[in-house]
């Protein structure tokens, strides 16, 4: 099944010349720091570079984080996002024979990173609807 998905996910991967340069950060938990922000504040540009970083650094870092942003932060407000991420995790061959890891996550954080930002809206009608509610701010993680 996850064949269909790397199917439709090589067809659709960034072209070359639009692959993220690593940024210069000390190590790679800095690294993933960085993705987990530029993914919930919308950067694609900064979430490609910091992903590049974690590739260099921790390339089985790199597909965790971004398999794990794509469960907490996208679920199943993107499905085919979420499903696309799983297969391209879960295929390193695959990977290498289509652009290699680089190419493939970086088109992955651009569609998760276009699912999150069509979500903000939905997340500021939930803070509104706990205020309303309780009387109270939102308290935890809400982006």
């Amino acid at each position: 099944m996850l064949d269909i998905w790397k199917e439709r996910l090589a067809d659709q991967l960034v072209s070359p010349d639009e692959m993220p340069a690593p940024l210069a950060v000390p190590d790679k938990w800095i690294a993933h720091s960085l993705v987990h922000k530029a993914v919930r504040r919308g950067d694609a540009a900064l979430a490609g570079a910091a992903g590049a970083t974690l590739l260099d650094l921790d390339r089985g870092a790199l597909w965790k984080t971004l398999l794990t942003t794509a469960f907490e932060d996208v679920g199943i407000g993107d499905e085919a996002a979420m499903i696309a991420c799983a297969a391209a995790y879960s295929d390193a061959a695959w990977r290498a024979k289509v652009g290699g890891d680089l190419r493939v996550s970086a088109e992955d954080f651009r569609r998760i990173i276009e699912t999150v930002v069509t979500q903000l809206p939905d997340l500021d009608r939930i803070r509104t609807r706990l205020l309303a509610d309780t009387g109270q701010p939102a308290k935890g993680r809400l982006l």
